[in-house]
């Protein structure tokens, strides 16, 4: 219960009772919310029971432990609301009760009360040294319950806009699908064939084999409106590594197609990808797959000037996704409008103001955005000051992000929570993630 200009009516008047209803209520909600969200998360336990295996599967489990996720913190989110309103409630009856007491003391001495607490007047005011005490005593009491319910209420809408930021996201778990998910397969061929797979109609997505590695195209990149670049991170050059993001990239342009856009989306996989995590905390593949991002991205750009270009950086494909926007000695920057990092752990600047996008060779304000999604593991590699390859993108002091730093903390502990919830593995969710939008 918020009051906006605290007065003392306004405490004398306030409805406790139906206040500590609502803040129970929003309690009772989130706690429904949380276990819809566990039962949930039981459900989609096809892989580990090998009820459902394959491609489609692993991707239908990735997204439907994001959405869970999303509903499980608003549940939690939902549940510290009411536990914060019923905080103040109880300060709000408190402060009531003196108010009230006082007030009653006032109107017997026939003294005016102001709505700041203030007390004057009246018979007692007549005798000396008694009516001036006490109308002084009955302000500081006044003024005092005002003082409290005000910095309460100011604390308590602080604390909801901190917990209530992480609850935004949550999704309809019935907006969850199974074809949402790419129920199909693929098969590569040689260097700049069509890859196939896919079902009957669905666009073809082409490989061409680079020095560093392959590269999946799917839609027409001298044509379509907005190009995304997706550059994956640790493992991501192992054999069959490639199976889930060229399929990804064929399903975001197929969306698109039947929305009437025109995208093309690329699976990058051009450069030579740490092999697991102990590898990756060298930047060296970082500095090796920038460069080549660089010159593919101007590539790109010469065959389609007109095109909005998006970069997505992965887990330590962030790390060559922000090297490569880094000025360096020989290049000031990379060809993109947009630079999202997913899953980052550091981006090899610590600030967003160090990265130059540019258009056509020329620097411009460009956006760039980080996203972290409940209980990535991801957080250990980083702080919001440092990390193995610079700070938490993610965090306020990087400039990605406006999120407060109580939010930023909040969301933190959060990530602890859906761990302890059991699921480990939130970190490869993103590009199922319903929340994030990355091609359009």
């Amino acid at each position: 219960m918020s009051l906006t200009s605290v007065s003392v009516s306004t405490i004398d008047n306030a409805d406790c009772t139906t206040a500590r209803k609502a803040a129970e209520a929003a309690d009772g909600v989130g706690e429904q919310w949380v276990t819809t969200a566990e039962e949930a998360r039981k459900q989609a336990r096809w892989v580990e029971a090998e009820q459902w295996l394959g491609p489609a599967a692993e991707a239908a489990a990735h997204r439907m432990d994001a959405s869970v996720n999303h509903w499980d913190i608003a549940g939690v989110s939902v549940q510290a609301v009411g536990l914060i309103a019923g905080v103040h409630v109880k300060v709000l009856w408190l402060a009531q009760r003196v108010v009230r007491a006082a007030l009653k003391a006032a109107r017997f001495a026939a003294m005016h009360v102001e709505e700041d607490g203030t007390v004057t007047g009246g018979w007692a005011t007549t005798v000396p040294g008694v009516g001036s005490g006490l109308a002084a005593a009955l302000s500081s009491t006044l003024r005092s319950a005002l003082s409290m319910v005000t910095s309460s209420d100011s604390l308590s809408a602080q604390a909801v806009r901190t917990v209530g930021s992480a609850g935004q996201e949550a999704v309809d778990l019935s907006d969850f699908s199974a074809d949402q998910t790419g129920d199909r397969t693929d098969s590569e061929t040689a260097s700049g064939e069509p890859a196939g797979g896919g079902t009957v109609g669905s666009p073809p997505v082409r490989r061409v084999d680079s020095p560093g590695g392959p590269v999946f195209i799917a839609g027409d990149v001298r044509s379509a409106e907005v190009v995304t670049t997706f550059v994956s991170g640790v493992g991501s050059s192992a054999e069959g590594s490639t199976v889930f993001t060229r399929e990804w990239a064929r399903q975001e342009v197929a969306q698109a197609q039947a929305d009437g856009k025109n995208i093309a989306v690329i699976a990058w996989h051009g450069y030579r990808a740490p092999a697991n995590l102990a590898t990756a905390i060298s930047s060296t593949p970082a500095h090796t797959g920038a460069a080549d991002l660089r010159k593919f991205q101007q590539e790109l750009r010469a065959q389609n000037p007109r095109a909005t270009l998006n970069v997505v950086g992965f887990s330590y494909g962030s790390v060559v996704a922000g090297t490569a926007a880094r000025p360096q000695a020989t290049e000031q920057g990379l060809e993109a409008d947009s630079l999202t990092f997913l899953g980052s752990p550091g981006v090899s600047v610590d600030n967003a103001e160090d990265l130059r996008l540019l258009r056509q060779g020329v620097e411009h304000p460009g956006e760039v955005r980080s996203e972290h999604v409940p209980g990535d593991l991801i957080q250990l590699t980083t702080e919001p000051g440092t990390g193995v390859h610079g700070r938490d993108p993610s965090s306020p002091g990087f400039g990605a992000r406006d999120d407060t730093w109580s939010a930023y903390h909040w969301q933190r502990l959060l990530d602890y929570y859906i761990i302890v919830r059991g699921d480990h593995d939130t970190h490869s969710s993103y590009l199922w993630d319903p929340s994030i939008e990355l091609t359009r």
